[in-house]
């Protein structure tokens, strides 16, 4: 079987199973092509655990996020990567809400390559969140991922967030739902590559997000595509300049209106090549 037609066996085979899903995670969690050194996205890390195991130089950066325009929703992250002989780690913090109700996540994450093909990751992970007159509560919890090179045009790659959650006794305690990602990356050529994520969230219905990406010159990348199951769009621009990152982005829900997003990375030197 040729790798187009492996290609479109894979998305054919997720589209029969998406049903009209009622509500999704943020498409930026999975639309922003945040920050890329050599194929390693530092703030995507945090959906796809085995991404890390890509890295070749040390990462820092920071993102915003303003969804539907709302102050009550607004996100920051705040992320570092470092590469290291025995296996990659990485570090990141991500708050949203506002005085009224917050949300913090902490992630640690670390992941190697088990071969030419093949990598792994995992994350532990703490959530924190308050509500103003009624405490915080925390909950732990932990990531799984793999991703494996199915030919020289076509990747693939796999996540279970907080998989032990799935224990029947274990959701009368816990507020944070487990899920699990599927992702498959065709390189059409150098320039233009299709991205899609499918996404299975625990007692939720599945969603499905395709991407386009074309390198419109040798220091910017545009990014397009839309949730089929909100009916969302968003555009996104790329800029890498030496050392440093720049990102641009906007996501357009048809009911709740448009989502900004705005980062910066720097590349340092080292990596294990």
């Amino acid at each position: 079987m040729t790798v187009s037609r492996q290609f479109c066996f894979l998305i054919g085979f997720s589209i029969l199973f998406i049903p009209a899903a009622s509500r999704c995670q943020s498409f930026s969690d999975y639309g922003n092509n945040l920050f890329v050194t050599k194929g390693v996205d530092l703030f995507t890390l945090e959906k796809m655990p085995a991404a890390l195991s890509g890295l070749a130089s040390t990462m820092v950066g920071v993102m915003a996020e303003q969804p539907f325009l709302l102050g009550g929703l607004s996100s920051f992250h705040a992320a570092a990567a470092f590469p290291n002989t025995k296996g990659n780690l990485a570090l990141m913090l991500r708050h949203q809400g506002s005085e009224l109700h917050q949300y913090q996540k902490f992630l640690f994450g670390y992941a190697r390559k088990l071969g030419a093909n093949t990598a792994m990751g995992i994350h532990f992970n703490l959530h924190r969140e308050s509500f103003i007159g009624y405490g915080s509560r925390l909950q732990p919890g932990a990531s799984l991922g793999c991703s494996f090179r199915l030919s020289a045009s076509v990747q693939a790659a796999m996540a279970l967030h907080d998989p032990a959650l799935l224990l029947p006794e274990k959701k009368k305690t816990f507020w944070i739902n487990s899920h699990y990602l599927f992702s498959l990356q065709y390189n059409v050529s150098e320039l233009f590559n299709i991205i899609c994520h499918y996404q299975l969230p625990d007692g939720e219905r599945a969603c499905f997000l395709g991407l386009i990406e074309y390198k419109v010159h040798p220091i910017c990348s545009i990014r397009a595509g839309a949730n089929i199951s909100t009916g969302s769009l968003t555009l996104a621009a790329f800029l890498s300049k030496g050392q440093l990152r720049l990102l641009s982005s906007f996501s357009y829900h048809p009911v709740l209106g448009l989502t900004p997003a705005f980062g910066i990375a720097s590349v340092g030197g080292g990596g294990n090549e």
